[in-house]
């Protein structure tokens, strides 16, 4: 008989000739479908953070992604040191190299110290590694001093960099993050000052490093001369896949706070939290993250929508689909879009025609052979 269908040997499926016609319009069917359509990666729900604000910025464009209060003011903490590095190599031009003496401003630091002395003798390079990755203060104000000649010019260079940034809702008082009434930022503003320290080689180097060893020169050991071995506090570089920086910071009014970076498959995004208890902080960094990574194969998964669309306004979790992937076709009431249907329409009708026609060849191989797997050997789950 012409129209019959049976087992090949090795378990294939031979499809009668009206099966291969009705197999072969689904597969035009399919190719209708837009490449994004059919490639697009599910819409990330918003995350839920205990953050009191937060932000998303793409580390190539500089497109705020998402936000929470991402404008709101608040203490920064240490991430200030991220400025600090920034106008030191500016002062600088970079030369890393050149010897620092301490002043004796620093004997003024508290909190996270390297316990420097008046009158010892660095590198700028080992008072910056001293200063981004285990965030001493008396390294923040030796840079400042010895780069401008006084902290309080130091903080004026800063407040002029911020604006030069655009960081409408930063003022700095001091060099090191310490609390003060007029030492403020928002969470969009320090993505942005994260971004700029990033663009500087120096400080992408240093802020990446798990650890350094620096002089030790008040400490007697066997070898000579002595040295130390100091941390990254930044949890991130280890916890995170493909994290390479930023900064941490906390102090009792600011709280947690903390501008994390990380670069996966070419895209690169930074995630700054402000205002973050202590137990939820690397749990808000990473959702962060993967949330920008999931957006970003979303967007990628339909290249129709840009970047910019792919961005949610700051709100907080359970936000509606609309509002984390604005439609790009939208018009007004009544009016009929224009140009083709929405790629997801289209999408479902070829899925519902597809399956209309599997439902069809497998009724039809049951009444000859029984139930069998259409594209290999073995039987069909459930079927």
């Amino acid at each position: 008989m012409a129209d019959t269908e049976g087992l090949r040997p090795g378990g294939a499926v031979r499809v009668a000739p009206r099966g291969r016609r009705l197999a072969a319009l689904c597969g035009l069917a399919l190719l209708a479908v837009p490449a994004g359509a059919r490639a697009a990666a599910p819409v990330p729900a918003a995350p839920a953070l205990h953050a009191t604000s937060a932000a998303i910025l793409d580390e190539r464009t500089g497109v705020v992604l998402w936000s929470l209060h991402g404008h709101r003011r608040l203490p920064m903490a240490s991430t200030t040191k991220m400025m600090t590095a920034l106008v030191a190599m500016r002062l600088t031009h970079d030369r890393t190299g050149m010897t620092v003496t301490v002043p004796p401003q620093v004997k003024r630091a508290y909190g996270e110290t390297l316990q420097l002395q008046p009158g010892d003798r660095y590198t700028l390079l080992q008072l910056m590694e001293g200063m981004l990755l285990p965030s001493a203060n008396d390294a923040a104000i030796a840079v400042a001093v010895d780069t401008a000649g006084s902290e309080r010019r130091f903080v004026r260079l800063m407040n002029a960099e911020a604006a030069r940034l655009g960081l409408v809702d930063t003022h700095f008082a001091n060099p090191s993050g310490l609390d003060n009434p007029n030492q403020y930022s928002s969470a969009i503003d320090l993505a942005r000052l994260g971004r700029a320290a990033m663009a500087n080689p120096v400080i992408r180097r240093i802020v990446r490093m798990h650890a350094a060893t620096i002089p030790w020169p008040h400490h007697s050991q066997l070898v000579h001369p002595p040295t130390r071995l100091i941390g990254n506090i930044n949890s991130l570089l280890a916890q995170f896949s493909g994290a390479n920086g930023v900064k941490t910071g906390y102090t009792s009014e600011a709280m947690n706070v903390a501008v994390g970076s990380a670069s996966r498959q070419g895209h690169s995004v930074i995630a700054v939290v402000m205002g973050e208890p202590a137990l939820s902080l690397w749990p808000d960094e990473h959702q962060l993250l993967r949330y920008a990574f999931a957006l970003d194969a979303a967007q990628a998964g339909n290249p129709a929508r840009s970047v910019a669309q792919v961005a949610a306004p700051p709100a907080i979790a359970a936000l509606p689909q609309a509002h984390a992937f604005p439609a790009a076709r939208r018009t007004a009431a009544g009016a009929s879009p224009a140009g083709p249907p929405p790629a997801g329409l289209a999408a479902g009708a070829v899925v519902a025609l597809a399956a209309a026609v599997l439902a069809m060849l497998r009724l039809r191989r049951r009444r000859r052979v029984g139930a069998y797997r259409v594209f290999g050997p073995g039987p069909l789950e459930g079927d």
